[in-house]
């Protein structure tokens, strides 16, 4: 790929990956500033096991409160498109 072709690609990929970001933030709008495992469930669209490993895993920030396990939505949103971007 020559120089300005691959600015153009790069370019491009800037803006599909700004637009991802700003359709993930918007879906993400109607759930509250910490996630829960149910939370979790439903937003990847997988069981409880899943959901759970997920929490586990050390891939984002995960806050306990006693037993229960708490994400914060803007570092759980990073997972999503780093994740989907394959940054990760």
């Amino acid at each position: 790929m020559m120089s300005t072709e691959l600015d153009t690609y790069t370019e491009e990929n800037q803006v599909n990956n700004s637009t991802y970001i700003d359709e993930m933030v918007k879906a993400l709008e109607a759930y509250p500033p910490l996630l829960d495992v149910k939370h979790i469930m439903e937003i990847l669209m997988v069981g409880e096991n899943v959901a759970y490993q997920e929490m586990k895993s050390g891939k984002f920030p995960v806050m306990k409160v006693g037993k229960l396990m708490r994400v914060a939505k803007p570092f759980f949103a990073k997972y999503i498109i780093e994740s989907s971007c394959g940054t990760e």
